[in-house]
């Protein structure tokens, strides 16, 4: 098959002489023609380099954590389908499938082969694992800027939406099936504030066609992995997507083949550098600012999101257990199997990974990295989790007073600020292990120095007060809300900090 290849930098034209006469196919730069050919004498023109887009959406504010592009990344118009791009590619191509996927091991054409952003999912025979069966990939679930087609082609804050960020348009928004310009589609409005964009429904490409295309399905990335159980049989080759139909389907949790293409509808921060969510001064000596909302919430006495210490995604209510749980070895069910984030604790007795009979093996590693802050992932890097230390200053007497009260119904602690005025509310959040509680449960960042396998976490009960604060030492500081750790793998709530705002 023969083929001509143009350089990225020209323009391909084709001009039609007459009934009679063959297609003509011209490749101009800057208004010469340097090159010419008549149909029939190659099957296809194919371009060196796809080129980028360059034309940026207007940011739609909905009333949400973030503004969304008023179109699809590479489109004009709102009902225009843009490029589609595979998982953590930049640019458009002609053929989608493993062997032309860009995270491929050189010479592979399999799945098994992917060779970045891979997580502990027990897919055995993988690159991800060894032969012994060890884990061995990087861990990361969510797209590096690098990666990201919104931010390489848009720059500035634009990049591709979270998984959360879909969540918030199917919790936050009102969406109805319509016809925009002849192109079907979803219209998306905020409840806040009756703002809207519209999603066109223009299928994706896998792997060389448009599959869909007419049938009213509309496939949208996030920059998410599918590392969670909310998705059955989850595995490090797929990629979250926003999935739309016209039989009244709108779903953030679908998911497809990494090396399939699909739309990109690029987001934005809200407003500053909080990325649209509120910060509250406590006139704290640290300079931390404490949000108004859990993650995954838009109203202060909502409970958000559950999330297992040290993981950035929620999961289905019944997967908080260690063979859940994101840091064990393959096949691992229990506290002993824990594989990242370990000190030496003196449980080596107990069978524990990170020691070789007495001699410690772990990483010493006791607070969170970026990207393991579920705070920082989803909500941007001015964003993170409060460490115990920083939970023990908002106790503090002498900073804070904390309140038993109801904000719209729901039951927590107003913390109000002695140096400010200002105040939080934390809603009896309840916890995921399995079953729910009517306590309020808030990792820290921070793992208990003294057991590798808990984390530091804010507790309180609103009918007893007899808790204490204990974090490792063990040195109460009040009598009704407390500092304890418990395992990682519960599900707890999440009250993000940032530093104070020039």
């Amino acid at each position: 098959m023969k083929k001509i290849i143009i350089s990225a930098l020209a323009l391909v034209g084709m001009c039609v002489m007459g009934t009679e006469s063959k297609a003509q196919f011209y490749a101009v730069k800057d208004g010469v023609i340097v090159y010419q050919l008549e149909e029939g004498t190659v099957d296809y023109i194919a371009l060196e380099k796809p080129i980028k887009t360059d034309f940026v959406g207007e940011a739609v504010d909905m009333g949400l954590s973030v503004k969304w592009s008023s179109v699809n990344l590479g489109a004009r118009s709102p009902e225009e389908s843009g490029i589609r791009v595979a998982w953590g590619e930049t640019e458009a191509k002609d053929v989608y499938n493993w062997s032309t996927y860009k995270y491929m091991q050189e010479g592979e054409s399999d799945w098994k082969y992917v060779n970045k952003y891979q997580f502990q999912d027990a897919q055995g025979g993988t690159c991800w694992y060894d032969a012994d069966g060890n884990f061995v990939g990087d861990g990361k679930t969510t797209l590096e800027p690098e990666d990201d087609a919104a931010h390489v082609n848009w720059g500035g804050d634009w990049r591709l939406p979270t998984l959360s960020d879909w969540e918030e348009i199917y919790k936050e928004c009102t969406y109805e099936w319509t016809e925009q310009n002849g192109v079907n589609g979803y219209k998306i409005t905020g409840r806040n504030n009756g703002n809207s964009i519209f999603l066109p429904a223009v299928g994706c490409r896998r792997p060389d066609y448009i599959e869909y295309e007419g049938l009213f399905r509309g496939y949208y990335w996030s920059s998410s992995l599918v590392a969670s159980s909310l998705v059955e049989d989850c595995s490090s080759y797929y990629g979250y997507i926003l999935f739309i139909s016209n039989g009244g389907s709108l779903s953030p949790w679908g998911c497809i083949d990494r090396c399939s293409g699909c739309s990109v509808r690029p987001v934005c921060p809200a407003q500053g550098a909080t990325h649209g969510h509120d910060a509250v001064d406590l006139g704290l000596s640290s300079g931390n600012l404490w949000a108004t909302c859990n993650i995954g919430a838009n109203e202060p006495e909502a409970n958000g999101g559950y999330f297992a210490w040290g993981e950035t995604q929620a999961k289905a209510s019944n997967s908080y257990d260690w063979s859940t749980y994101k840091y064990v070895i393959k096949g691992g069910k229990d506290w002993k199997d824990i594989n990242k984030y370990t000190v030496d604790d003196g449980l080596q007795m107990g069978g524990a990974t990170w020691y070789n009979a007495d001699e410690f093996l772990g990483d010493g590693k006791t607070t969170l990295e970026a990207t393991d802050d579920a705070a920082t992932v989803n909500w941007g890097e001015n964003w993170r989790m409060p460490t115990a230390k920083e939970w023990k200053e908002l106790m503090n007497e002498e900073n804070c007073t904390w309140s038993k009260t109801s904000m719209n119904g729901v039951d927590g602690y107003e913390v109000v600020s002695k140096i400010t005025g200002n105040s939080i509310f934390l809603p009896a959040s309840y916890n995921w292990n399995g079953h729910f509680t009517g306590d309020g449960y808030y990792w820290s960042s921070s793992l208990d120095e003294y057991r590798s396998s808990c984390g530091s976490y804010l507790y309180f009960n609103l009918y007893f007060n007899s808790l204490g604060l204990h974090i490792s030492d063990s040195s109460p500081v009040s009598t009704n809300y407390s500092h304890y750790s418990h395992y990682r793998c519960n599900g707890y709530s999440i009250r993000p900090i940032c530093p104070v705002q020039k």
